[in-house]
């Protein structure tokens, strides 16, 4: 009796077909075929390779859900007497606003001002928009409604180009899907966005019409507002040095990365102690706080890194467990690198990575479980 991947990965997505109708609006669960066996219908497919995207607003939620996907899986498998192979192959996290850095992008970009269009850039806005179909269209056009009630939306579908700055609402919060890796950015440092109009109002992403957008006078100058916005943002922090201390005030340990991350085991004892220096030096001007702790870039360093930090009366750090999450990302690996064989007093090196967050609770607990508690690399050094 024959046994087909084929089959068990039709089951799996019958399956997840039906776990949409229990997982949360926000939800999305997406599926391709990247290889589904082999082109001869008459033969029993011994491989077949499916990819599927989880989607959700937090990573939290996104975890339960990719587990309920890879059971769904699993239970293909089992109906077919096949083996089951999953492969992490991208994640991402989800984005964490900086409210403070936000208010201060909004006053940047009110100052810069909205895009200014010409005649051109209207008329090539409506005939952009009229390429749509007509329900496509009509979708658009009751957006528009919502989105602005006090104007005439037959008005605006025929000039269809924002011209003004809407309010920046520090308490408003919606979710927008999208493949960016911003989220884990924002996980690593303060982040706020800026979205200024580059296309016609309503126009769909994935389209051809939002690439030729790009390369149209409509997109440059659209861009060239973020631009300015973002420059500007950049330059009212650097002279208004407490708004940037509020920024990085989280109450978390401040560490020396080396400026430029170097590989300092090749540098000389004056271009190390450059490193170094520069690096707090910046983080002083900024926040008000000199890092101490200096940990090498890669771990890799030379005689002439540990004289230059500790004549510079820096404590160089190392970690004593490595679970590469930078460069595997696969949730398992992390969670068993991090936790198995681990005896208190360990310092453990993990990155802000989507992979990394989505089981770091379930560190947490395992330390917690076992009598461990994690503590910044101050406090653990007080205690040797």
């Amino acid at each position: 009796t024959g046994r087909s991947a084929l089959d068990a990965c039709e089951l799996m997505n019958v399956g997840c077909n039906y776990l949409r109708e229990h997982v949360i609006d926000a939800a999305r669960i997406h599926y391709a075929y990247s290889d589904a066996g082999g082109t001869a219908p008459n033969v029993v497919q011994a491989h077949a390779v499916v990819k599927y995207e989880v989607r959700a607003p937090r990573v939290s939620q996104m975890k339960e859900l990719f587990d309920r996907v890879v059971n769904v899986a699993r239970g293909a498998a089992l109906m077919t007497d096949t083996k089951l192979t999953v492969d992490i192959t991208m994640a991402f996290s989800d984005f964490l606003p900086n409210l403070t850095l936000a208010a201060v992008a909004y006053d940047a970009l009110c100052e810069v001002g909205a895009p200014v269009w010409d005649e051109a850039d209207f008329a090539l806005a409506a005939d952009m928009l009229h390429t749509y179909g007509e329900t496509t269209r009509k979708d658009i056009h009751d957006m528009l409604v919502q989105r602005f009630p006090q104007e005439d939306p037959d008005a605006l579908m025929a000039r269809p180009l924002h011209t003004g700055i809407l309010p920046f609402d520090p308490n408003a919060v919606s979710h927008s899907p999208g493949s960016t890796d911003v989220g884990d950015v924002s996980y690593v440092v303060p982040t706020a966005e800026i979205h200024t109009a580059t296309a016609c109002l309503g126009n769909v992403g994935h389209s051809w019409q939002n690439t030729a957008f790009s390369n149209s006078s409509v997109g440059e100058k659209g861009m060239r507002a973020a631009a300015q916005a973002m420059a500007l943002t950049c330059l009212r922090i650097a002279e208004n040095p407490d708004v940037l201390k509020k920024i990085c005030d989280s109450g978390q340990e401040i560490g020396n990365h080396g400026f430029y991350h170097k590989m300092h085991g090749s540098l000389s004892y004056r271009q190390n102690a450059e490193e170094i220096l520069t690096c707090s030096k910046l983080i002083f001007e900024i926040c008000g706080v000199f890092p101490t702790l200096f940990a090498p870039p890669s771990g890799d360093f030379c005689q002439d890194t540990l004289k230059a930090a500790h004549d510079n009366g820096f404590t160089t750090v190392m970690w004593s467990r490595d679970t590469i999450d930078w460069r595997d990302r696969d949730s398992s690996l992390v969670l068993k690198r991090a936790t198995q064989g681990t005896q208190k007093g360990e310092f453990i090196l993990m990155h802000p990575t989507a992979h990394t967050l989505a089981v770091l609770e379930e560190i947490v607990q395992y330390y917690l479980k076992k009598d461990m508690r994690p503590v910044t690399v101050g406090e653990m050094l007080e205690r040797i």
